[in-house]
């Protein structure tokens, strides 16, 4: 067996082998301490593309506003159900606002914006399943279903968010810890 002991050099090449991640961001927070947490979320999300986000969100927003423009007529689902129009604007104003959201969030990285935006949209998307489902019974069972998966991909995705914002805070003290801080 070698008795070799470890290098501070070898131990540092064998930590980035291991957790690369780690290492770069630490790198990194050396050269740019007064943004670390910034840069950390850039570094995260950079590289990194978000198709079904940024698809839902803009297809959600004229979706919205056709919603509040048409009203009742837009779902027969709806006319079914409710018998009132207030839903389907209720509806309508989710999707806006939940698409704007969404698209605000990836736009400015915010994860925190993009995360509301996708639970507003999850709310709307998984009314308006259970409502063809009720509204247009046999007739709705396949386009019910679909709109609750957007629903669930909706909070899938706000999900992988939070887990992101974790992994993030869980680097940010590793580095603080290695680097003597705090």
């Amino acid at each position: 067996m070698d008795d070799h002991e470890e290098t501070p050099r070898e131990a540092n090449e064998r930590e980035i082998k291991t957790d690369w991640l780690a290492a770069e961001l630490r790198a990194e927070m050396a050269v740019m301490p007064e943004t670390r947490a910034r840069h950390l979320l850039t570094v995260m999300r950079h590289g990194r593309s978000y198709p079904f986000a940024t698809t839902l969100s803009l297809v959600s927003i004229p979706i919205g506003f056709l919603a509040m423009f048409i009203g009742q007529d837009v779902s027969r689902a709806f006319q079914i159900v409710y018998h009132r129009p207030e839903p389907i604007y209720i509806w309508g104003v989710a999707l806006l606002l939940g698409g704007i959201n969404v698209a605000w969030g990836i736009g400015i990285v915010n994860p925190g914006v993009e995360r509301a935006g996708l639970c507003v949209l999850a709310v709307a998307y998984g009314f308006y399943g259970v409502s063809v489902m009720l509204g247009l019974g046999v007739g709705g069972l396949v386009a019910g279903p679909t709109f609750l998966a957007l629903a669930l991909a909706c909070l899938l995705r706000a999900r992988v968010i939070v887990s992101n914002a974790r992994t993030l805070v869980a680097i940010t003290e590793k580095a603080r810890r290695d680097a003597g801080g705090d």
